[in-house]
């Protein structure tokens, strides 16, 4: 399986070069493709590698790929920064690396929230106000950031659309899920939020599911969140 990711990376590579590129949409691909093969085999390498082309495309500018890359990014940073904090944990001490990646993906996700939106009030990019992946991303980076409120109002909007296949609604609330369990490690773990940790998770719960709740595909997305945010406290 493994053979499978390396297969992509290499076929990306022919098509530009990954080490100097600074094509979005490439690095994006990439990003994803490492990130991959990290959910399959656990390397911690492979997450680095995911960040490398993330960043790089975020850095071309957040609004040219709407988000993308930079959402992406924020994640990625989050998950490195939890495999640190339990790394330090299990030496008896505390991670400086996992608090500035975690400060980073909190600049970048107020960097998205503080542009993307703008693109709707513009002629050329109105459009993305129909546009599924558009408007979760903006809802992600309000998530991120524990503003469940503006988060929910993005979400509705995504929900409002008409059909939506059930597998965009589904990566979304894998994603919205798996965020929720890095936040809980992240309240409990190194102290850093400020909200109570039970209190947050029902409300996490509460808000996607009641964003979602109002088309039928997402009963999926419901147990999803129901068996995974609960199962961190």
């Amino acid at each position: 399986m493994e053979i499978k990711f390396d297969r992509a990376a290499a076929t990306l590579a022919t098509v530009e070069d990954l080490r100097t590129s600074r094509t979005q949409e490439t690095l994006g691909l990439a990003g994803a493709i490492y990130k991959g093969k990290w959910e399959a085999f656990g390397q911690r390498q492979s997450l680095e590698q995911s960040l490398a082309y993330y960043l790089r495309g975020y850095k071309e500018g957040a609004t040219s790929d709407y988000g993308y890359t930079g959402i992406n990014a924020a994640f990625v940073l989050d998950l490195l920064a939890n495999l640190e904090v339990a790394e330090a944990q299990q030496a008896g001490t505390t991670s400086e690396t996992a608090l500035a990646r975690r400060q980073e993906a909190g600049h970048i996700r107020e960097h998205l929230i503080a542009t993307l939106p703008e693109l709707l009030q513009q002629p050329n990019t109105a459009w993305l106000e129909k546009e599924w992946w558009f408007l979760v991303t903006v809802a992600e980076a309000y998530f991120g950031l524990a503003r469940y409120k503006e988060a929910g109002i993005w979400l509705q909007k995504a929900a409002a659309l008409p059909g939506v296949p059930g597998w965009k609604m589904e990566a979304t609330a894998r994603q919205l899920a798996s965020l929720a369990r890095l936040q809980a490690g992240n309240a409990t773990v190194a102290a850093l939020e400020s909200w109570n940790h039970g209190a947050s998770e029902k409300k996490r719960e509460r808000l996607v599911v009641s964003a979602l709740s109002s088309t039928p595909q997402v009963i999926w997305g419901r147990l999803v969140l129901s068996r995974t945010i609960r199962s961190v406290t």
